[in-house]
């Protein structure tokens, strides 16, 4: 690992601003510095990781974990915490409603990292002609039995979209893993048809779970997550790519026990906690942020 006095000419990506030392954090052998632009406030760990080494350890699973992880077992778990449906369902309508106000009646839709399939899934309930990416083996054969699809296994950035623009594209929980967002967002804007639509869903580095935990946020873990954005950053990047009309909304999705694990010991057993959370999406601090963008 490079010593942090190698990195006093790191500048932005999304802004081109010299960044500083935010606060550092070990994983395994390594240690990872984690920066913070302080005119966009976009953060990301560094040094970052090998491209051939982040997609082996994305062809385990999404999360970088190899596990035999069944589809009963992923049914069942949405069951009890219905999360993705639900989130699903909001951002496939969202994306619809953005397409019909700009006429925009192709309905060619690309999911980057499918996961378990449940947006694929919605999508195509919707009437959408879905292509699927995913590296993790695990997740693609879910991905088919949940949708018939089988989605290509290959990195959005060896991605060639077989020369087809796409009316929208989805990027649910995966931004936060890429190694140059830069790229990713100016890709995503070379396959999307001139008022086509870019959903995003992230962590958001603002939240007021990662302001309470600081580098024991869970979202904070390199190199699982590399990128840290906030919805003034994420906005800039998309700006700087030709992207409009965006807009941004704040969601949480977390267990009750999770919040009571993590927060608990720090606000104290007598405030409602939930209610702290929903409360904090009315001052830009949502442990989520949902993006979405017009190619112009």
């Amino acid at each position: 690992m490079n010593e942090y006095n190698d990195m006093s000419n790191i500048n932005c990506c999304i802004c081109g601003s010299k960044v500083s030392l935010w606060n550092k954090l070990s994983s395994g052998v390594n240690v990872y510095f984690l920066m913070l632009c302080k005119s966009c406030r976009f953060a990301f760990a560094y040094p970052r990781p090998e491209a051939s080494s982040l997609y082996d350890l994305y062809s385990k699973s999404s999360q970088g974990v190899s596990c035999l992880i069944k589809y009963d077992d992923v049914i069942d778990e949405e069951k009890r915490n219905p999360n993705s449906v639900i989130d699903a369902e909001r951002m496939i309508s969202k994306i619809i409603d953005m397409l019909s106000k700009n006429n925009i009646s192709s309905r060619k839709f690309l999911e980057v990292g499918s996961g378990y399939g449940f947006f694929s899934k919605k999508a195509m309930e919707k009437g959408f002609d879905v292509t699927a990416i995913e590296l993790a083996e695990t997740e693609r054969a879910i991905t088919k039995k949940m949708t018939g699809l089988d989605p290509v296994a290959v990195s959005f950035e060896d991605f060639s979209g077989s020369s087809k623009l796409f009316s929208s594209i989805l990027m649910s929980q995966v931004l936060e893993h890429a190694l140059d967002v830069d790229k990713w967002i100016g890709k995503a804007s070379s396959l999307l048809v001139p008022g086509g639509v870019l959903a995003i869903a992230l962590p958001n580095f603002d939240s007021i779970v990662r302001i309470f935990l600081g580098t024991r946020d869970p979202y904070i873990c390199p190199p699982i997550h590399l990128n840290y954005f906030t919805k003034e950053s994420l906005s800039r990047l998309l700006a700087k790519h030709g992207f409009g009309n965006i807009y941004c909304n704040f969601v949480y999705r977390i267990s009750k026990d999770a919040i009571n694990r993590r927060l608990s010991p720090l606000i104290g057993p007598f405030i409602p906690i939930k209610s702290v959370l929903r409360l904090a999406y009315n001052f830009g601090v949502g442990m989520f942020i949902n993006m979405y963008a017009v190619k112009i």
